[in-house]
Formats: C-alpha cells, structure tokens, sequence
C-alpha cells in the first residue's frame, strides 16, 4: 500500500512539474554591450587642463535598460582609451517597445603629457569609431 501511495505521489508530483512550464513563454535576461553612438571630444587640449569628453549610447529597443558608459585605458599603450557601454536586456517572448533607449554621461579626461591621445567608441556591431586628441605641453602664457 506504501509503494502504491508512493509512486501515486511520484507521477503525482512528475505532472505538476510539467503543468508548472510557461506554457510555451520565453524569458531572455543578460547584460550585454550596446552601441556608443555619439562622442564629442576637442581637437586639442593643453597638459594639467580638464578635457570635457562627452559620450552618448543608445540601443535598439525598449527591452534595454540601465545603460552604463566607462571611458577606459589600455593596457598596452597609455595614450589609448576606449569608451564602451552596456546595458540590461530583458525580454518575455522577445517582445520589445520600439523605442530608442539612450544615456549619456561627460567624462573629465585630465591628460598629463604632451602627446596625440586617441579615444575608441566601441560599437555592439563591432565597427569601433576614433577619436584623436593633440595634447600640447602647457597653456600659453604659463611658460
């Protein structure tokens, strides 16, 4: 009589688990990259001056949220900096608005020697745009 209660429970329980899908419902969420679509950066900037470097990203659909831009240095060569941006993504059954969702943010760049410095906006698409800015050794009148 165990058994049989027992394995009653177990088909039991083997169907409710079944029944407890999305009934055919998807649900995506992820952090990932979205596109620097704008950068706005002078020609040209004096060591010891704040360098203003605006930034703008955007993604394709209202199932993108929180937006987050990093300006960054290389590693590898420190007159490199790249800006990228990502975002949350969350869809049910991959419905999303269409909306164009957007943040924007001003870096405060402060470069400390002389040199051409060279910014890189990173695209989701993977199609970087460059940015270059020549930094001279001091303001004029301050010899």
């Amino acid at each position: 009589m165990i058994k049989l209660q027992f394995s009653a429970m177990c088909l039991f329980m083997a169907l409710f688990i079944v029944s407890c899908d999305l009934n055919g419902e998807s649900h995506e969420k992820f952090t990932g990259y979205v596109s620097v679509v704008e950068t706005i950066i002078p020609d040209s900037a004096y060591t010891g001056q704040t360098i203003p470097v605006y930034a703008r990203a955007a993604a394709p659909n209202g199932c993108w949220s929180d937006l987050q831009l990093y300006l960054g240095k290389s590693v590898v060569a420190d007159t490199v900096y790249g800006i990228s941006a990502t975002g949350l993504y969350e869809s049910y059954n991959g419905l999303c608005t269409e909306i164009l969702v957007s943040e924007d943010t001003t870096f405060n760049f402060k470069p400390d020697t002389a040199g051409t410095y060279l910014f890189i906006s990173y695209s989701s698409l993977l199609v970087p745009t460059y940015d270059t800015l020549y930094v001279l050794d001091s303001l004029p009148g301050k010899r």
